[in-house]
């Protein structure tokens, strides 16, 4: 199970913002210790490589490591 709370959604405005002038979708690992995503652009010039760390929510709980994607630009 996966909890993570942030306060508002400025910081996801922007990672996603971010990711999306590079790619369509990203695919995010959970664990204890936070939420990350690395990524190349299709060209395999630009990598994006994010952590946020447990600490940088409202509320987070992780008990197992969860993979999930999220189309972007869908968003």
């Amino acid at each position: 199970m996966l909890i993570a709370r942030t306060v508002g959604p400025e910081g996801w405005k922007a990672v996603a913002s971010a990711i999306s002038t590079l790619l369509e979708e990203a695919t995010f690992e959970a664990t204890s210790e936070g939420i990350s995503f690395r990524g190349m652009d299709p060209s395999h010039v630009a990598l994006i490589d994010i952590n946020w760390p447990n600490s940088a929510f409202e509320a987070y709980e992780c008990d197992s490591e969860i993979r999930f994607g999220v189309r972007i630009d869908e968003l």
